[in-house]
């Protein structure tokens, strides 16, 4: 997260006009600093025969850093405000897979092999 490149601002003519004002000269060349996020993994497997199930959580942004969105125009203190949010996204899911048939052939000739 982080490292966007962004529009400043014109200080001066958003206290004047009491509204952001962007200054389009500069466009882009700022670049905001990179926030570090971790993002983390679990995993849960079971093979069956045929198949397999696969239950996975993932958690994006684990470390709970904000990322800057925009600025504002706070009227009441006549201030420039920088508004940040927090983005942490959880993500749960199940997975089946099946066996590919040429595996299949191998796995009945490993069972039969044990029985014998």
């Amino acid at each position: 997260m982080g490292g966007n490149r962004i529009i400043p601002l014109d200080v001066n003519t958003t206290r004047e006009q009491q509204k952001i004002v962007e200054d389009v000269n500069q466009a882009y060349e700022q670049q905001l600093p990179n926030a570090p996020i971790l993002s983390l993994s679990v995993s849960y497997r079971k093979n069956n025969p045929k198949y397999s199930s696969i239950w996975l959580f993932h958690l994006i942004n684990a470390l709970g850093n904000k990322d800057f969105q925009e600025c504002e125009w706070n009227p009441k203190s006549m201030q420039i405000e920088k508004k940040e949010d927090l983005l942490l996204i959880p993500n749960l899911s199940y997975r089946i897979e099946f066996c590919h048939l040429s595996d299949l052939g191998i796995l009945i000739e490993a069972i039969l092999l044990k029985k014998s």
